[in-house]
């Protein structure tokens, strides 16, 4: 059961969650976000994990992923995201799986799903994989190649969800199928296409995430992918009207307000084109570090993947116990800087997490649990 169901349904979690959050104290450790590498075999317009150069001799271990993962599932971790880079890299990553699913937590798979043959899907699935967040950018297959920088790709990867597909119907299991599209002014016309292609598809869910604008790679600058005002007009014209209607009809959880991903006034539009897409949503806390975390492939934990202060960094679960980490004064000092927010960056978070927080903040307004900005910590400001 998500948070905000959790919220809604229980008081006395919405009563914890309130003090937790006025307090300054962390709630449980619900959701991680684990990196387990920033090798990636794409070279995507849109990122710049692929420039940073890595080999990979920083990341984490098979074991030190394991000590993570039972030191989280002790603070009640429920759901892991597996991430990178493209986490398929790692040879290891079915063992990680069955090494989380053993403990009782939901494990997500975030991958551009070429490395996805029939013999790892069947392992993943045998393993316990509960969904698979594919990245799919277009319907056209020459489109998709363009942005994502390798021939081949959008094949490759559609043979992969088709084998989790195969690998999950053998075994009698269920594995969510989602498709993250990352819109931008190379795709966007291509919406529509891709939205019937992935009800063919028998995709579950389809979710959209406006390009957040990245320092440069060899192959594009922000200016490159990122929508301008006349690109939103368009979008919001005649794009998100068609998308809406491609998506009726079919198995796709679509959302049709999340459709609208620029918002509809000068403002907000505005705002969106620089980034700034949480502008159109008034939230007074962000929720996400009273329940979730991030660990990079070299063991830092860190509040946020988005705000870039130094208090963001909370530190290394190489050198302290996890558990320490998330009852840090570090931890304090980040969580102090979320209520109210205080962090500049806090501006260019996802719309989705921002949409979230506002649904938390009314769950416990309903339940008339409203946690005040009663705590603080050295440096929060």
């Amino acid at each position: 059961m998500g948070l905000v169901k959790s919220i809604r349904r229980n008081p006395e979690v919405a009563a914890e969650l309130a003090r937790c959050v006025a307090e300054g104290q962390p709630y449980r450790l619900l959701d991680l976000k684990l990196y387990l590498t920033r090798r990636c075999n794409l070279r995507c317009l849109m990122c710049n994990a692929w420039a940073q150069d890595s080999d990979g001799r920083d990341e984490l271990s098979t074991g030190e992923i394991f000590r993570c993962i039972d030191e989280a599932a002790a603070l009640g971790l429920a759901n892991l995201k597996l991430f990178g880079g493209e986490p398929l890299m790692r040879r290891d990553l079915e063992s990680i799986v069955t090494h989380a699913a053993g403990l009782g937590i939901r494990c997500t798979l975030i991958s551009n799903g070429t490395l996805l043959n029939r013999q790892r899907a069947q392992a993943l699935v045998t393993a316990g994989l509960a969904q698979l967040d594919l990245s799919l950018d277009a319907g056209d297959p020459a489109l998709h190649d363009q942005i994502r920088g390798v021939p081949g790709t959008w094949q490759r990867a559609v043979q992969g969800l088709q084998a989790v597909q195969e690998a999950a119907s053998r075994l009698d299991r269920r594995v969510v199928l989602r498709v993250n599209t990352v819109v931008m002014r190379h795709n966007c016309h291509d919406l529509p296409h891709l939205a019937r292609t992935l009800a063919e598809l028998g995709v579950d869910e389809f979710v959209l995430n406006p390009a957040v604008p990245q320092a440069a790679n060899s192959r594009a600058t922000a200016a490159d992918y990122v929508l301008s005002p006349l690109d939103v007009a368009r979008y919001n014209a005649e794009i998100a009207p068609q998308l809406a209607a491609a998506a009726d009809g079919h198995r796709l959880a679509a959302n049709h307000e999340l459709l609208y991903l620029y918002g509809t006034s000068e403002q907000h539009v505005e705002d969106a084109t620089l980034g700034q897409y949480a502008n159109r949503v008034r939230v007074g806390c962000c929720f996400k570090p009273w329940y979730y975390a991030v660990i990079r492939e070299n063991g830092d934990m860190v509040g946020c993947n988005t705000v870039k202060h130094p208090l963001a960094r909370i530190g290394n679960v190489r050198e302290t116990p996890l558990d320490h980490l998330w009852r840090s004064e570090a931890y304090r000092a980040f969580r102090a800087g979320c209520h109210p927010p205080q962090f500049g960056d806090c501006r260019r978070c996802c719309y989705h997490l921002a949409r979230l927080n506002k649904q938390i903040e009314e769950a416990l307004a309903a339940g008339h649990h409203t946690p005040a900005a009663a705590f603080s910590a050295p440096g929060a400001n």
